[in-house]
């Protein structure tokens, strides 16, 4: 598969969003399962996809929080992640927030 990284820009975010919530449906699917609906509940809200997708806008719209995005040969968003320094000395930074499809399931998203 070929793919590029490049910056992240404004014009990304629902492909980043609609990636993320598809990426961490079965998380929250788990985490239900395994802490009940009224924990998982009070943790995110009625809606988990509301919680998460404002995490991520957070994230995106952070600007000391760099993020950059994966694409496939046909320019379709197949990851991205979010990175910070943590100490500059010392060269250590810290993800913020990131992920990445299978190289597999890339063949079935549609191009935008």
């Amino acid at each position: 598969m070929d793919a590029s990284i490049r910056e992240y820009q404004a014009a990304d975010e629902t492909d980043v969003l609609d990636l993320s919530l598809r990426a961490w449906a079965p998380n929250f699917a788990s985490m239900e399962h395994v802490l009940g609906p009224e924990i998982c509940t009070r943790l995110h809200g009625e809606d988990w996809r509301a919680y998460q997708s404002k995490s991520v806008k957070n994230v995106l719209a952070d600007p000391v929080i760099p993020v950059w995005v994966g694409e496939d040969a046909h320019g379709n968003v197949v990851g991205f992640v979010a990175a910070t320094v943590v100490d500059a000395a010392q060269g250590v930074g810290e993800i913020v927030m990131g992920l990445s499809i299978p190289a597999h399931q890339v063949e079935g998203l549609a191009p935008h």
